[in-house]
């Protein structure tokens, strides 16, 4: 029988026997072959133990125990996971702040439902909150006939807010408020998603700013230590290595109150031609050869500033002839540049002949160019294939002001036509519309360097062609503030909104977008244009103004230097010596005075019966201009009789 082994002291421990290595291993004493149990005496309540180990007393021994981990250790440690992961959550909810925001509103607004449903509000809160729905929703729709976007987000917003809270308050915590709150956060996120992606487009270079700004005090700090030429060789291998792009400051001219005009250095039409500067402190050019030019945007916004920045710089280049078409009465916007244009246009008669007289320019330069191309390649040249300015001739610049108005008035003179057809059929075949021969002229007068500037207040499907988009032939297309958010599309193209064109959210006069080839097609920069003072043209025509012959008035277009047929127009005048104008239903008036020399007299009946309208309103507003001009009155009976005063009367 192995024999206890009782240590009595350092020297007698056992050097081959194991420890144990951990707790848990080592519950009971180590049993080894051919060795004796290792026990731990039970030391006696009086003595050491030197008196326990004598062999008349034995010593009682006991299992050597080590410390077994008990349950508040466990709790503890759970609780301190516990703790890990809730500050981890918090971290990444605190990181991701602004992805999360629509769920935790709603996810707030259900939990505020849900607790006036153990409250016991009952169904009187939730009728509350579903009228309040309901008050949003009409805010909206509102919005939607107004076409006011912050009505349409605010209302739509507040509908699925109290629409939760009605569901949660009504259905309490369970599946059908889940539901709710599922659908309201799916409809926050459709809405809440593209806004923040335009967001952070809009505003990406606002995280870097601080950073330039540092790199640029670190960039300072570099040169003083290092010297100007090193510092430079490492601000280049530091920009060689970065994949980032650089991130662009807002600053330059654009924030000033105003950009003064300055001209431009070149005098070669090939160079574009400066117009303003962008938010990043970078000049903004047009190309102007080759390329047709839209300007649009709202009254008192800058359309007119930038028409007349562009005559100015094409005026300063060589070989650049201007013509112009202003619907404006009296030409007030291009009526100032007139000695500096072969032409001015004003009504829709004069700009169908001057778009006429273009297009026979066209013809011309065309054949021209033919012919210059038969030679070239019998030569064994290329063939010529544009209308070069300075070899071939100058070229042309047609400034249209208001072209919507233009295209509105050309309908109202061909309605006044067909008036005098009928009465007239030896008037020939109507001329051809304004909007289609200025559509034509656009896709084909490129090419013979003639090129249209065009401005217009109302964008629209009629202004830009009926039959193909002839925005397509635009190569350059401003755009000051406009009143509603769809005029964009007409502008820049379909979904421009989404690529950063936003023109209606332009807050100075002056201030546009600009979508040309050499611009962004995605997050344009806005833009601000030099500012054209009327001194600024003063000093180009005030000289030309001076000797000017006294004013007469326009009779019909003459082409400067070109000999154009002139059509004479039969001359209706009033009973006061007025002459009836052209917007006075002239070919009515004739019909009127024939029926005044027949009968004496003429009603609204007989105008109706032979004259070119089927309804009586037009006379009765034609009679009531006439009247002011001195035609009379008289009632008999229950007929009322309009006659000129040199009529004899019955």
């Amino acid at each position: 029988m192995a024999q206890q082994y009782t240590p009595a002291g350092a020297d007698n421990v056992l050097p081959f026997l194991p420890r144990p290595q951990h707790p848990q291993h080592a519950t009971t004493a180590t049993t080894m072959p051919m060795t004796t149990t290792v026990l731990e005496p039970r030391p006696a309540e009086t003595g050491n133990i030197e008196d326990t180990a004598a062999p008349s007393s034995p010593a009682v021994s006991t299992p050597k125990t080590l410390p077994v981990p008990t349950t508040p250790a466990i709790a503890r440690r759970f609780f301190s996971a516990c703790v890990a992961v809730a500050n981890r959550a918090g971290a990444l909810v605190v990181r991701y702040r602004i992805e999360l925001a629509p769920a935790l509103s709603v996810g707030g607004v259900t939990a505020l439902g849900w607790w006036q449903h153990l409250a016991g509000v009952g169904g009187l809160g939730t009728a509350a909150y579903a009228g309040l729905a309901a008050l949003a929703a009409a805010v909206a729709g509102y919005g939607v006939r107004e076409k006011n976007e912050m009505l349409i987000r605010g209302g739509t917003g507040m509908t699925l807010v109290f629409a939760d809270v009605a569901a949660a308050v009504g259905a309490g915590p369970g599946g059908a408020s889940l539901t709710a709150a599922a659908v309201t956060t799916g409809a926050a996120y459709a809405v809440y998603v593209p806004w923040l992606v335009q967001y952070r487009k809009d505003h990406k270079e606002l995280p870097g700013k601080a950073s330039a700004t540092a790199n640029a005090n670190a960039s300072v700090d570099v040169q003083l230590q290092m010297g100007k030429g090193q510092a430079e060789l490492k601000a280049a291998a530091s920009s060689s290595t970065d994949e980032q792009p650089a991130l662009q400051l807002q600053g330059g001219p654009f924030y000033d109150s105003v950009i003064p005009y300055a001209d431009d250095d070149s005098t070669d039409l090939a160079d574009p031609i400066r117009i303003g500067w962008d938010e990043y402190g970078q000049p903004v050019y047009l190309t102007v050869m080759y390329r047709h030019t839209l300007v649009a945007g709202a009254s008192d916004w800058g359309k007119s500033g930038i028409i007349n920045l562009i005559i100015k710089k094409l005026l300063k280049k060589n070989h650049a002839e201007l013509f112009g078409i202003d619907m404006k009465p009296g030409a007030v916007e291009l009526g100032p540049w007139e000695p500096k244009m072969r032409r001015l246009a004003r009504g829709p008669e004069e700009a169908r002949e001057l778009l006429q007289f273009i297009r026979a320019e066209c013809d011309r330069r065309g054949a021209y160019l033919e012919q210059l191309s038969k030679e070239e390649m019998a030569a064994g040249r290329k063939p010529v294939r544009k209308w070069i300015p300075g070899v071939h001739g100058p070229a042309w610049f047609i400034v249209t002001d208001e072209l919507a108005e233009l295209v509105r008035l050309d309908e109202v003179l061909r309605r006044q036509e067909a008036e005098l057809r009928k009465l007239d059929p030896e008037m020939g075949p109507p001329e051809q519309e304004v909007a289609t021969a200025y559509e034509s002229l656009l896709a084909i007068a490129r090419s013979n360097a003639i090129h249209f500037v065009s401005a217009t207040q109302q964008p629209s499907a009629k202004v830009f062609g009926g039959n193909t988009d002839a925005r397509g032939n635009y190569g350059n297309r401003l755009s000051t503030r406009v009143g509603e958010a769809g005029h964009a599309d007409f502008i820049f193209g379909r979904g421009s909104k989404s690529k950063g064109f936003t023109p209606e959210e332009l807050t100075r006069p002056g201030e546009f977008y600009l979508g040309c080839p050499e611009r962004p097609l995605t997050n344009p920069p806005r833009c601000r244009a030099e500012y054209v003072s009327d001194l600024d043209i003063a000093a180009d025509v005030a000289h030309l103004h001076a000797n000017a012959p006294a004013w007469e008035p326009p009779t019909r277009f003459a082409l400067r230097g070109a000999s154009v047929a002139r059509v004479e127009q039969p001359a209706f005048v009033y009973p006061d010596g007025q002459p009836v104008g052209s917007d006075e239903w002239p070919g009515l008036y004739k019909v009127f005075r024939q029926l005044c020399e027949d009968q004496g007299y003429a009603t609204k009946d007989d105008l109706v019966e032979h004259g070119p309208f089927s309804s009586r309103d037009t006379p009765r507003r034609a009679l009531d201009v006439w009247m002011r001009h001195g035609v009379l009155t008289e009632k008999v009976g229950k007929v009322e009789q309009f006659y000129l005063p040199s009529e004899p009367r019955d």
